[in-house]
């Protein structure tokens, strides 16, 4: 090391403390975003899922109830005299869109 170096080394002024710290105080911001955009991501799932859930149900209700009015059009017919389509009616009426 020259006189030189020496000298430069001595009139450098000190490091700002400041520039020395780590970005502490962005790194918890950062993490709170992560946090939102997993609840955000959690939320969704659970959303979807239950969608899911409610439109299977539905689907299946509506099978239900189809097979049950197929059952009495074949068991009262489609035409007939009056207490065949009063039994065909009570029969659909006991139809329900339920699966429970």
């Amino acid at each position: 090391m020259t006189m030189l170096d020496a000298q430069d080394e001595r009139d450098r002024p000190a490091p700002d403390p400041a520039d020395l710290e780590p970005a502490g105080p962005a790194r918890p911001a950062v993490r709170a975003g992560v946090k939102r955009a997993r609840t955000a991501l959690a939320v969704a799932i659970v959303l979807l899922a239950g969608l899911a859930t409610y439109s299977l149900l539905r689907i299946a209700g509506e099978q239900h109830y189809q097979s049950c009015v197929s059952a009495a059009e074949a068991r009262f017919g489609t035409t007939g005299p009056y207490l065949s389509a009063l039994g065909r009616a009570n029969a659909v009426d006991r139809c329900s869109r339920s699966i429970f």
